[in-house]
């Protein structure tokens, strides 16, 4: 399978940059959303398989996202992936304290993730 990167864009100005998701284009309904944020040395987050559908987008810095057999490099702000129910995923966020916005399809439950 060839998964798909698509980016939302960024609008900037003088102020700074404004990164907007029209929920419609998520895909699904958005139950839940969180942020991850490294420290500044890499660090590996996730493994753990995807217990809902789910929209991982680069806020900041870059990260390494492995979905299976796939490896995705998100590198600009605002490019995104989407991730699905029974797949496995783990991804690294790079230097500098960079984050990620994930949008998912259901509500936290721990026993999702142990």
């Amino acid at each position: 399978m060839t998964r798909e990167v698509r980016t939302f864009p960024l609008h900037p100005d003088d102020r700074g940059d404004l990164l907007a998701l029209e929920l419609p284009d998520v895909g699904f309904d958005v139950v839940r959303v969180f942020v991850a944020t490294g420290p500044a040395e890499p660090v590996w987050r996730g493994d753990h398989g995807v217990p809902c559908r789910e929209l991982l987008v680069l806020l900041r810095g870059t990260v390494e996202v492995r979905v299976g057999d796939d490896v995705l490099h998100l590198t600009e702000r605002g490019q995104a992936v989407h991730l699905e129910p029974g797949e496995r995923v783990v991804y690294r966020l790079g230097d500098d304290h960079a984050s990620v916005l994930v949008l998912a399809a259901a509500p936290y439950r721990p026993e999702d993730f142990g």
